[in-house]
Protein backbone atom coordinates (compact mmCIF):
# COMPACT_ATOMS: atom_id res chain seq x y z
CA UNK A 1 0.00 0.00 0.00
CA UNK A 2 1.40 3.56 -0.89
CA UNK A 3 0.25 6.72 1.35
CA UNK A 4 0.41 9.51 -0.81
CA UNK A 5 3.39 12.12 0.21
CA UNK A 6 1.27 15.21 -0.47
CA UNK A 7 0.44 17.00 2.45
CA UNK A 8 -2.98 18.35 2.99
CA UNK A 9 -4.73 15.39 0.84
CA UNK A 10 -5.83 11.59 2.01
CA UNK A 11 -4.38 9.25 0.39
CA UNK A 12 -7.20 6.62 -1.09
CA UNK A 13 -5.64 4.11 0.76
CA UNK A 14 -7.31 5.54 3.98
CA UNK A 15 -10.21 5.87 2.59
CA UNK A 16 -10.11 1.74 1.83
CA UNK A 17 -8.76 1.07 5.11
CA UNK A 18 -11.69 2.85 6.73
CA UNK A 19 -14.29 1.16 4.62
CA UNK A 20 -12.62 -2.44 4.99
CA UNK A 21 -12.54 -1.71 8.74
CA UNK A 22 -15.52 -0.39 9.38
CA UNK A 23 -16.64 -3.81 7.98
CA UNK A 24 -14.56 -6.09 9.76
CA UNK A 25 -14.23 -4.86 13.44
CA UNK A 26 -14.94 -7.28 15.82
CA UNK A 27 -18.51 -6.23 18.02
CA UNK A 28 -16.31 -6.85 21.16
CA UNK A 29 -13.62 -4.10 19.84
CA UNK A 30 -16.32 -1.47 18.23
CA UNK A 31 -17.85 1.36 20.50
CA UNK A 32 -20.99 0.56 22.53
CA UNK A 33 -24.15 0.13 21.09
CA UNK A 34 -26.30 1.56 23.59
CA UNK A 35 -29.56 3.74 22.48
CA UNK A 36 -30.72 5.12 19.31
CA UNK A 37 -27.91 4.34 16.39
CA UNK A 38 -28.65 7.09 14.67
CA UNK A 39 -28.21 9.35 17.76
CA UNK A 40 -25.39 7.63 18.40
CA UNK A 41 -23.50 8.06 14.70
CA UNK A 42 -24.87 11.74 15.20
CA UNK A 43 -23.11 12.40 18.69
CA UNK A 44 -19.88 10.84 17.02
CA UNK A 45 -19.96 12.55 14.08
CA UNK A 46 -20.44 15.91 16.00
CA UNK A 47 -17.34 14.75 18.16
CA UNK A 48 -15.35 14.34 14.57
CA UNK A 49 -16.06 17.71 13.88
CA UNK A 50 -14.58 18.97 16.56
CA UNK A 51 -11.06 18.04 15.05
CA UNK A 52 -9.41 20.90 13.06
CA UNK A 53 -8.74 19.82 9.26
CA UNK A 54 -4.68 19.02 10.29
CA UNK A 55 -6.01 17.02 13.31
CA UNK A 56 -8.60 14.37 11.24
CA UNK A 57 -5.68 14.21 8.54
CA UNK A 58 -3.62 12.96 11.56
CA UNK A 59 -5.99 10.81 12.59
CA UNK A 60 -6.53 8.94 9.30
CA UNK A 61 -3.12 8.72 9.35
CA UNK A 62 -3.51 6.08 12.44
CA UNK A 63 -6.19 4.66 11.32
CA UNK A 64 -3.53 3.44 8.32
CA UNK A 65 -1.24 2.45 10.86
CA UNK A 66 1.54 4.77 10.73
CA UNK A 67 4.45 5.84 13.10
CA UNK A 68 3.90 8.89 14.40
CA UNK A 69 7.46 9.60 12.82
CA UNK A 70 5.90 8.22 9.48
CA UNK A 71 3.02 10.97 10.47
CA UNK A 72 5.18 13.39 10.93
CA UNK A 73 7.29 12.49 7.50
CA UNK A 74 4.41 12.79 5.15
CA UNK A 75 2.80 16.03 6.91
CA UNK A 76 6.25 17.72 6.45
CA UNK A 77 6.17 18.48 10.52
CA UNK A 78 7.71 17.55 13.48
CA UNK A 79 7.21 14.19 15.86
CA UNK A 80 6.46 16.53 18.76
CA UNK A 81 3.70 18.36 16.41
CA UNK A 82 2.30 14.95 15.45
CA UNK A 83 2.34 14.02 19.50
CA UNK A 84 0.56 17.02 19.93
CA UNK A 85 -2.19 16.82 17.71
CA UNK A 86 -2.86 13.39 18.80
CA UNK A 87 -3.48 14.56 22.24
CA UNK A 88 -5.84 17.12 21.21
CA UNK A 89 -7.50 14.26 19.44
CA UNK A 90 -8.27 12.49 22.41
CA UNK A 91 -9.29 15.45 24.18
CA UNK A 92 -11.70 16.78 21.46
CA UNK A 93 -13.17 13.33 21.14
CA UNK A 94 -13.40 12.57 25.19
CA UNK A 95 -11.51 9.68 25.61
CA UNK A 96 -9.84 9.97 28.53
CA UNK A 97 -6.56 8.66 30.13
CA UNK A 98 -7.05 4.79 31.02
CA UNK A 99 -5.55 1.60 32.32
CA UNK A 100 -7.74 -0.56 30.38
CA UNK A 101 -7.69 1.07 27.09
CA UNK A 102 -5.12 2.62 24.12
CA UNK A 103 -6.70 5.66 23.59
CA UNK A 104 -5.02 5.74 20.14
CA UNK A 105 -7.07 1.81 19.36
CA UNK A 106 -10.04 4.06 20.73
CA UNK A 107 -9.89 7.27 18.74
CA UNK A 108 -9.52 4.71 15.29
CA UNK A 109 -12.37 3.06 15.98
CA UNK A 110 -14.17 6.30 16.67
CA UNK A 111 -13.23 7.69 12.62
CA UNK A 112 -14.56 4.23 11.71
CA UNK A 113 -17.72 4.69 13.30
CA UNK A 114 -18.50 7.72 11.68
Amino acid sequence: MTVSTVPGRISSASIQIRDNASRSVSPALAPSHRGDSRRRRHGESDLLQRLTGRQREVLALVAEGLSNSAIARLLFISERAVVGHISRIYDQLDIPLSNDDHRRVRAVLRYIAD
